[in-house]
């Protein structure tokens, strides 16, 4: 699936694409190189409900239930649910960080 010009997102079905990914992410974060090193390949855990199931379960596991279904009753308002709309989110939050001016801040001195 095509995000961006430079984005595009593919589903891991089989042990091949979940070690290209965890091969790409280790070129790109030496700190996943490190751990990938210690632990060996990744496992497949294919899950029904795809992205949407993922999401869910690292919103509950962060939180308790309670806040956990706050926070995603307010993701389903937002449509915040389903990879392509957070795909698109996030790309539109890079070209804004990209445009934006940094930000510099000043706090006042203390004492």
């Amino acid at each position: 699936m095509q995000i961006g010009a430079n984005v595009s997102i593919r589903r891991i079905k089989t042990e091949a694409d979940l070690a290209e990914g965890a091969a790409w992410l280790a070129k790109v974060e030496p700190r996943f190189a490190a751990i990938l090193k210690l632990t060996g390949p990744l496992p497949l855990r294919l899950r029904d409900g795809g992205f949407t199931a993922l999401l869910r379960a690292i919103v509950s596991q962060q939180i308790s239930v309670a806040a956990a279904a706050g926070v995603w009753a307010k993701m389903e308002a937002a449509r915040a649910t389903d990879i392509t709309t957070v795909a698109a989110m996030d790309c539109a939050l890079v070209a804004y960080r990209a445009k934006r001016p940094p930000m510099l801040w000043h706090l006042p001195k203390r004492g």
